[in-house]
């Protein structure tokens, strides 16, 4: 069963950048030659693909987190501001709702994460993309 999934894999793998360009080459020699380093390849964006769920989703988690907790604190300094610098009760009681949203936003940065390491790898190995450094989608 394993040895059926890692061929699985690597035929997935072979077939995906086939059609990243919109198309098969004019030439059958051009054809085996993409063929060729295509597969040639593999090993490659494996390793970036581990690496890049090793490296780049702490620094996805991280950034979403960052990006969350730069909302929150605008909106904390907004309310603060408006009340004349006295906490209301809408201020104390978002302490512990934003404590529990960080754990929405550390699955938000794991998706985020192997999101960008699969698809990083497989355009482009070892790139910004795949480290989480360029792109990072959340749902705000």
């Amino acid at each position: 069963m394993r040895k059926t999934l890692a061929l699985l894999a690597i035929l997935a793998l072979q077939a995906v950048p086939a059609y990243a360009k919109g198309g098969f080459s004019s030439t059958p020699e051009e054809q085996a030659q993409d063929h060729i380093r295509q597969t040639a390849l593999i090993p490659m964006k494996l390793a970036s693909f581990a690496s890049g769920v090793v490296i780049g989703t702490p620094i996805a988690i991280v950034r979403c987190e960052a990006k969350r907790m730069d909302t929150y604190a605008s909106s904390f300094k907004k309310e603060w501001d408006r009340n004349d610098q006295w906490v209301s009760p809408t201020m104390a009681l978002s302490i512990p709702g934003q404590a529990l949203r960080a754990a929405g936003t550390v699955g938000e940065g794991v998706v985020n994460g192997v999101g960008n390491a699969f698809f990083g790898s497989l355009e482009a190995p070892f790139t910004e993309t795949v480290y989480s450094l360029k792109k990072i989608e959340t749902l705000d």
